[in-house]
């Protein structure tokens, strides 16, 4: 399958803390629409997510998920189902896939840097 970004279902979000929403009502096969975070270079992300409900139908596929990834490290990873979790990136700046029909809101927060941190305590004498 060949998936389409759509630039208009596209948001960027900055600061320390926000509210993500999934962005597209109703979905197309195919589209895929993103959520990019950033925030301060030396912080770190956390998601903890709040609502997350796919739209089970008759024939739906497997191509239903969120992919989230640390564009720092180029780590994904991918959610199916209606479980919550919380996730942590290594780095200040996440992108968010959203592929498929469903309702989401989650929490982002800016953290300390953990590399930031243990400089810190090395430093501490």
């Amino acid at each position: 399958m060949i998936f389409v970004f759509i630039a208009e279902c596209d948001r960027q979000l900055y600061g320390p803390q926000g509210v993500i929403v999934s962005p597209m009502q109703p979905y197309r096969e195919g589209q895929v629409c993103r959520t990019i975070i950033n925030v301060a270079p030396i912080k770190r992300i956390t998601i903890r997510v709040l609502y997350l409900r796919f739209n089970i139908r008759f024939n739906v596929t497997a191509t239903d998920y969120i992919l989230i990834k640390d564009v720092t490290t180029q780590r994904y990873s991918a959610y199916r189902g209606n479980s919550l979790f919380q996730w942590q990136s290594l780095g200040n700046s996440v992108e968010i896939e959203f592929h498929g029909d469903f309702g989401f809101r989650a929490l982002f927060r800016a953290l300390p840097s953990m590399t930031l941190g243990a400089t810190q305590r090395l430093n501490c004498g």
